[in-house]
């Protein structure tokens, strides 16, 4: 790329739109990669959430149903959704 100069050694007006687009370009280069960074890394915290959400659900669904086992073992049952209706028939049955 060439820059024309004028008969003093200066480079001449017409350059101005060309060395400004070159000025312009590398920022907008960098935004548009830090921005594609961004997103990517979003979208891998996202997904880790949700695989950490999907575990946790786990945890506590088995924890229910081992404390519903102990309370069962125990005699006692634990009013969960699937017992309810159990459970209240034996609470009226021992009234």
């Amino acid at each position: 790329m060439a820059v024309e100069q004028d008969e003093l050694g200066w480079p001449s007006w017409r350059e101005i739109p060309r060395l400004a687009t070159s000025v312009v370009a590398v920022p907008v280069v960098v935004g548009y990669v830090s921005l594609g960074a961004v997103v990517l890394l979003g979208r891998s915290v996202q997904e880790v959430l949700r695989g950490a959400s999907r575990a946790l659900d786990r945890v506590v669904g088995n924890t229910r149903e081992t404390s519903a086992i102990g309370e069962w073992l125990r005699g006692k049952p634990t009013p969960t959704k699937r017992n309810r209706r159990r459970v209240a028939r034996a609470e009226t049955a021992r009234k």
